[in-house]
Order: structure tokens, then sequence, then C-alpha cells
């Protein structure tokens, strides 16, 4: 039996062409698995504390959301797809 978080990744894996870079893929993943799984406001910081990360810099993180090209309606689109 596949786990919970194994058909997660595999759900997203269509995402992989909507990032310009494996960098950019793995960031996207990492924040989407990680506001799902925290409690409360749903926050970049608040997601990077729920994988121990709050004491790493977390400007990486906010410059995927303000400088890498992607495009909400495509990660839905290839998950409409799939489904």
């Amino acid at each position: 039996m596949e786990g919970l978080l194994n058909t997660f990744l595999n759900v997203i894996s269509s995402w992989d062409k909507s990032f310009p870079s494996e960098k950019s893929r793995n960031k996207a993943k990492l924040l989407a698995i990680s506001l799902l799984i925290t409690v409360g406001r749903k926050t970049v910081s608040k997601a990077l504390m729920a994988f121990n990360l709050e004491q790493v810099d977390w400007s990486s993180m906010y410059r995927f959301f303000s400088r890498t090209e992607w495009s909400p309606c495509n990660l839905f689109r290839a998950n409409l797809a799939n489904a």
C-alpha cells in the first residue's frame, strides 16, 4: 500500500513542467507539503518551521514567490488533466 506522502508526491509530480529549474520545483514541493501539515495560519515562515528550518535563511523561499517564473494555473491544469 502506498503511503499518503508518496501519493501526494505522485499527484504533484505533474508540477515539474511548471517550474524552470529543479531547485524551484523542490522548493514548491517542500512548501506544498509543509503548508499541508502546518497548523493555524498558512505562512511561509510557519511552513518552514514545520520542517524545523527556522534557523536557516528564509530569503530564498520568499524569493521563490517573487522571482521564480511559474503560473498557478499551470499547476492546476496539469492536475485536472491527470484527474
